[in-house]
């Protein structure tokens, strides 16, 4: 997989400008975990042919997942279903997700999912989900949080060291 760079204001790919044709593909890393797990990678390669023949050369993906599993709205089985314990089986799937989109010559960009979980892990409160419209400002506040808690950005970017796939300091590897 390569890596995309900027120079002044034109991205680059294999020392060549690079233009996005991009698409959301959330659903990417549990469609590509192993069918035992949820996946279903015979419906992931086809949408991603189908994507590549389109034109699309970038997809917007959620590269994590948070649990607890048993909470409404998140994907299941999640990447992280408590704080600090990863999901072996869905690092597998971002892993073929990856390999797949990089023999396609795709890209990805990651999605950061989870914030107000990941405050509702530091903070011990529970969401405040947006189940009525009234709620929204709430469930806003909340998350953003997110960005002013040091505790939790630091955490978070801490555990993402461990994923092979996504450091960028030693490329793709596996």
């Amino acid at each position: 997989m390569s890596f995309v760079s900027v120079k002044d204001t034109q991205f680059y790919q294999y020392n060549r400008p690079y233009f996005i044709k991009g698409a959301n593909y959330w659903q990417g890393i549990n469609l590509a975990a192993e069918t035992k797990y949820g996946g279903d990678r015979n419906r992931l390669n086809h949408e991603l042919d189908q994507l590549q023949k389109m034109g699309v050369n970038n997809l917007r993906i959620m590269a994590s997942s948070e649990g607890p599993d048993d909470q409404p709205y998140r994907m299941r089985p999640s990447l992280q279903p408590r704080l600090g314990e990863y999901n072996e089986k869905i690092f597998q799937g971002l892993d073929y997700l990856l390999d797949a989109l990089s023999k396609r010559k795709m890209t990805a960009v990651s999605n950061g999912p989870g914030f107000a979980q990941y405050i509702a892990w530091i903070t011990r409160k529970e969401i405040p989900y947006p189940v009525t419209r009234d709620k929204w400002d709430e469930f806003t506040e909340f998350t953003t949080k997110f960005y002013s808690d040091d505790s939790n950005i630091k955490d978070k970017a801490g555990k993402l060291q461990t994923n092979r796939s996504l450091h960028p300091k030693n490329g793709f590897t596996k």
